[in-house]
């Protein structure tokens, strides 16, 4: 069987450029033991590879047979297996423009106005403002910039923006006036220490302030990274359309950051890995199990319709790794902050294409003047404080009820033949035709006494069990001697007989009659005449978890002649009966603090069942994952357990926090010592101002040491039933 992790590609061809733009990427596994996948496409397509491995990655590119003119087009790759029994395909929105100008957000940027500050003598920082399509001279100005970061509630906050407050002097020969955009990503600032960048952001028309008094006047102008607009955009791909099928969770977050304006490298180091990873041999993850971790964007809809924002979806998905997000060195870097060491390992991605790995090392340490430290407190502020540890907390995983378990529910036909995506079609005696709106199947009545198959479900669905399944089919039994619906329903072996309204181990083929009775013909034989449309709905629980298998059987009757349409089968959860989700609640076993943390709702998580959107799955897309383990951690423990055991790992005992200036710079993600103070501190706030070398800090202590299981502290996991409650203490 072939899957794929994608339905459908949206592209955008200019002519002009020439520059093909849109989601070009698609990955196919096949499990018939050949391990390959072959591919026929339209020559004006071109692919990175015409004979994939199974899990390989296939990038679309515009072929040297493109003719087209503006307008929209619709084109189909097809994958098959070598001996072309097996055939999926994915469908191509291609949209092509012809744009004789280059659009204001293609133009580049260059170099209009810098100011620069020596707080210490040989220690330049350098601000740069770029505007698009700029072609005049550089202007030199006078300024500071303070370098802030979003203040941490907690060492796991997933996303923290960071800006710059740009101080500008104007007068009357240099007004800066041209600073006013409508359009917010017109001017491109860096922020650059000894001509290392620090910071890339987007200059914010209305974040500008003046002070009209004087001839000489100051501008306040501010700068984001972007990560702050994300809860204003939403979940799309480039085109403006909803994205469908499964995507890693690196893509996810790929396309989440373009948002922002800025393609800049991603930088990751998330070592947790699921029992049964390869260890990153095909994408180069060693260090970054998103790229081998896949989800369902269906997960990511507020309802039917409308996806969520982007910041909704990056803190869904970095939550449930206690993974952080920040923009440093004008790179984006996604890390745990628990796993911070003196030399952290990252892997570096450009253009979502493995770069390089590399060590960082985050080592900081701050003392006084007088013992010569080069990082020392400064302007008589510092302040010591004790934060409470927590004693409980609680993280809630919402399943997310699919709208289909399955692809394709509707039967959509492809091409001009009987080929169904996701199902087998059987045409035992040339008699099955495609319905005429393009979906779904019409049959003449069998009349022989074998039971020949009409379509059986071509998809590998798991079912856990105790999940509650409601089975709609849509059919059509017309004319003279159509009767009813047959069809068969199982779960891991075991058949569903609705006459007995149980289920059993051998075979069953279910009939639902759907005629009424005209008759006799002279030989004994009923007359039937079909009924017309008619939907077969059916509630049953899971007896096992395994595979779901579906069949629709062709209709039956001795004389014949009658037709029978299937026009869409379908199976959803059924709301009523289903568990809603699971609860992870973690608690010390020693009273230490009457502290709990708020509980947390996470949408995605382990399940076994395809029956939520909510799964998580393996790097081929289709196995879901049970248990993980931490780098170096022998343990077989559910995700979100290990996320829980984090929130009380991170601060075994009230830990110290520590506020104060520090003459210096120091990046905001390390590992910081303070002399006499505490060993491991992480910033919690943070603003530099490059005019005076003055690193303004909100340091929290934190610890790396691990927990052990019902010594140190337990772990509650049970079922959800849509009623959330409050964490207490016991």
């Amino acid at each position: 069987m072939i899957t794929l992790n994608k339905s459908s590609l949206s592209l955008t061809e200019n002519i002009f450029v020439p520059e093909l733009t849109g989601d070009n990427k698609f990955i196919a596994w096949n499990d018939d033991g050949t391990n390959q996948i072959l591919y026929e496409y339209d020559p004006i397509f071109s692919l990175s590879t015409d004979s994939s491995v199974s899990g390989e990655e296939v990038t679309v590119f515009i072929g040297f047979g493109f003719n087209l003119g503006v307008g929209n087009y619709e084109y189909n790759i097809i994958a098959k297996s070598p001996n072309g029994s097996v055939i999926q395909n994915i469908k191509i929105y291609l949209k092509v423009i012809d744009e004789d100008t280059i659009p204001e957000e293609n133009k580049p940027y260059y170099l209009k106005y810098q100011f620069e500050n020596e707080p210490n003598p040989g220690e330049i920082f350098k601000c740069e403002i770029h505007e698009r399509g700029y072609l005049g001279s550089v202007i030199d100005i006078n300024g500071k910039a303070e370098h802030k970061y979003q203040d941490k509630t907690d060492h796991f906050q997933p996303i923290v923006a960071s800006n710059l407050n740009l101080k500008l002097l104007a007068n009357e020969d240099v007004n800066l006036q041209d600073l006013y955009s409508e359009n917010e990503r017109h001017f491109k600032v860096y922020l650059k220490r000894e001509d290392q960048v620090i910071f890339i952001g987007f200059l914010k028309p209305d974040g500008i302030w003046e002070d009209y008094v004087s001839d000489k006047w100051e501008l306040s102008v501010e700068v984001i990274d972007g990560l702050s607009t994300l809860k204003n955009i939403s979940f799309s791909n480039e085109n403006g359309t909803s994205f469908s099928g499964k995507y890693s969770a690196f893509e996810i977050i790929t396309n989440c950051l373009l948002k922002t304006g800025l393609n800049i490298p991603i930088n990751v180091n998330c070592n947790v890995y699921y029992e049964g990873w390869d260890g990153g041999v095909n994408t180069r993850s060693l260090y970054n199990i998103l790229k081998d971790v896949y989800l369902n964007t269906q997960r990511f809809f507020q309802n039917a319709s409308d996806p969520m924002d982007c910041e909704s979806v990056l803190k869904s998905i970095l939550q449930l790794f206690n993974a952080s997000l920040i923009q440093m060195a004008g790179e984006w870097y996604i890390y745990r902050p628990i796993d911070i060491k003196e030399f952290t390992h990252f892997s570096k991605y450009v253009n979502n294409n493995y770069l390089e790995d590399f060590f960082l090392n985050t080592k900081t340490e701050i003392g006084s003047h007088i013992n010569n430290y080069e990082l020392f407190h400064c302007n008589s502020n510092q302040k010591k404080s004790i934060s409470p540890s927590v004693q409980a907390y609680r993280v809630v995983y919402e399943y997310g009820n699919a709208n289909s378990v399955y692809l394709n529910s509707e039967l959509k036909l492809s091409g001009s033949g009987l080929d169904i995506q996701g199902w087998e079609v059987h045409n035992v005696d040339g008699k099955v035709y495609r319905n005429e709106n393009g979906f779904g199947l019409n049959s003449k009545t069998f009349t022989g006494n074998s039971d020949p198959l009409l379509i059986s479900l071509n998809q590998s669905i798991d079912i856990n069990e105790g999940a509650v399944i409601k089975l709609i089919i849509r059919f059509s039994n017309e004319n003279i001697n159509s009767v009813g619906l047959r069809f068969a329903l199982a779960i891991g072996g075991k058949f569903f007989n609705i006459d007995e309204g149980q289920w059993q181990d051998s075979g069953k083929i279910n009939f639902i009659a759907n005629y009424s009775f005209e008759g006799w013909y002279p030989d004994g034989t009923k007359i039937c005449k079909g009924l017309g449309d008619a939907t077969y709905e059916l509630i049953v629980k899971s007896p096992i978890s395994g595979n779901l298998v579906l069949s629709i059987y062709r209709d039956r009757h001795q004389l014949g002649g009658g037709d029978f349409k299937i026009n869409s089968v379908n199976v959803v959860p059924n709301d009523s009966g289903n568990i809603k989700g699971r609860e992870y609640t973690a608690q010390r076993t020693k009273m230490i603090s009457t502290v709990v943390k708020p509980n947390i709702t996470l949408y995605n998580g382990d399940s076994v069942s395809d029956l939520f959107v909510g799964t998580i799955y393996k790097s081929d897309g289709d196995t879901p994952t049970e248990y993980w383990n931490r780098s170096g951690v022998v343990e077989e423990k559910e995700l979100l357990s290990i996320n829980a055991e984090d929130n009380l790992r991170i601060a075994p005992r009230p830990m110290i926090i520590f506020e104060g200036d520090i003459k210096g710079y120091i990046p905001f993600m390390g590992l910081i010592a303070i002399n006499n103070v505490a060993e491991k501190v992480q910033p919690t706030g943070y603003l530099f101002d490059t005019s005076t070398g003055v690193t303004k800090l909100v340091l929290r202590e934190f610890s790396t040491d691990y927990l052990e299981l019902e010594k140190d502290y337990n772990i509650n996991v049970r079922n959800n039933y849509g009623n959330e409650s409050k964490v207490t203490i016991v």
